[in-house]
């Protein structure tokens, strides 16, 4: 899979080296299916097997890859920036045509009002509502003249929450605390769980195994003279990378189910992907709400209420990127563990637990997210 290196997609270089992970770092192109010498003429079958072994782990190091890119895209994806030429001149075009065009009738509207209440001798209620049309014009000028601005801060804000909620499971699976960018550690992430684990998983049979040769696997070129070596010691002396027709079948099936798995990851990480993007674009259209919301709110029958939701919208869109990134982390995380599983369970129990954990997640999306969008909704009410 090649993509061309520009500002829409990352280089795979530049992911490599942003996650942190050595082995993303240095050796994503060592990881292949090993197998002790062969001959196609005297083995058939198992150098068949093999070839088919190598070209379902590339599949699935190819979706990774993609996963990777998608991920990268939505992280880094500005659309503030895209849109900064565009909304300061419309903000400033609707401050002058809604907000200045109309605000001095409401302002008038609630100051009789307020006439009203004092003539009636209401002067607590008189006072309240000369407090709150001071707020909400000291406000809104700071959304009119500033609106970019804000805009930027609610974005950073929300991106460096979301990138402190991603170091501890980055740390917990990279054993270090690299400072290093959300979208590094993402791509660290990613890579762990769509290629190392299922190449410790049919490189070798076992994960307990994998953590003992794997380095010294990995830091050789595949098909070198060195490589070749090491695999006819370890065949030898281990009963490793077997050309046996049965340790091909089995690899064959690994690969198979963990293809299943690695594709049933791909959709359901996409979606996050497309939602991580999508909450962005949604904070940003609330933002944009704001040339409405402060107009309504000097109209006494909404005040500072339309105030209070719209911020409470925001803070919504806001916290639920930041929910997502949880989520994220703590699947990855989750799916990182179920792997060591395999060599006392066995793949299949693993592969029923990392789906009953993703299954779960997705059942109770709506309960999650409405951790923010719910408490929103009935906690703040206009009158």
């Amino acid at each position: 899979l090649v993509f061309a290196d520009d500002a829409l997609t990352p280089g795979m270089d530049e992911a490599a080296q942003d996650s942190g992970d050595a082995n993303f770092i240095q050796y994503r192109d060592h990881y292949i299916m090993d197998t002790e010498k062969i001959s196609f003429f005297k083995n058939p079958m198992a150098t068949t097997f093999d070839g088919a072994a190598n070209a379902l782990f590339s599949l699935q190091k190819g979706l990774a890859t993609v996963q990777i890119y998608l991920f990268q895209l939505a992280l880094e994806a500005n659309i503030l920036n895209l849109l900064e030429e565009f909304i300061t001149p419309f903000i400033d075009s609707m401050r002058s045509i809604i907000f200045e065009g109309f605000s001095v009738f409401f302002i008038s509207l609630c100051a009789l009002l307020l006439l009203i209440k004092l003539a009636a001798n209401r002067q607590a209620q008189a006072i309240s509502g000369l407090l709150q049309i001071l707020l909400i014009v000291t406000l809104a000028f700071i959304f009119y003249n500033h609106p970019v601005e804000m805009m930027k801060v609610a974005g950073d804000v929300t991106t460096e929450v979301s990138d402190a909620v991603l170091a501890g499971p980055y740390a917990a699976v990279n054993g270090n605390d690299s400072d290093t960018s959300m979208e590094g550690k993402v791509s660290a992430l990613v890579w762990n769980v769509m290629v190392h684990k299922p190449w410790q998983t049919a490189e070798f049979g076992s994960i307990n195994k994998a953590e003992m040769y794997e380095d010294d696997i990995l830091k050789l070129e595949p098909e070198s003279d060195e490589r070749k070596e090491l695999v006819e010691k370890l065949a030898e002396e281990q009963g490793l990378f077997s050309k046996s027709l049965s340790h091909q079948l089995e690899r064959i099936f690994t690969l198979l189910v963990l293809g299943v798995l690695n594709l049933f990851i791909f959709l359901f990480l996409t979606a996050f992907c497309i939602l991580i993007v999508g909450y962005q674009f949604l904070t940003l259209g609330y933002m944009m709400l704001g040339v409405f919301v402060f107009l309504l709110a000097l109209i006494p029958y909404f005040g500072t209420e339309i105030v209070k939701r719209w911020a409470a919208r925001i803070a919504s869109a806001c916290g639920t990127k930041i929910l997502l990134s949880f989520i994220l982390s703590l699947l990855l995380v989750f799916m990182d563990a179920m792997y060591k599983f395999i060599d006392t369970k066995g793949l299949l129990y693993t592969l029923f637990m990392i789906i009953v954990i993703i299954s779960m997640i997705y059942a109770k999306r709506k309960d999650i997210l409405g951790l923010f969008t719910d408490f929103r909704a009935s906690n703040i009410n206009v009158a």
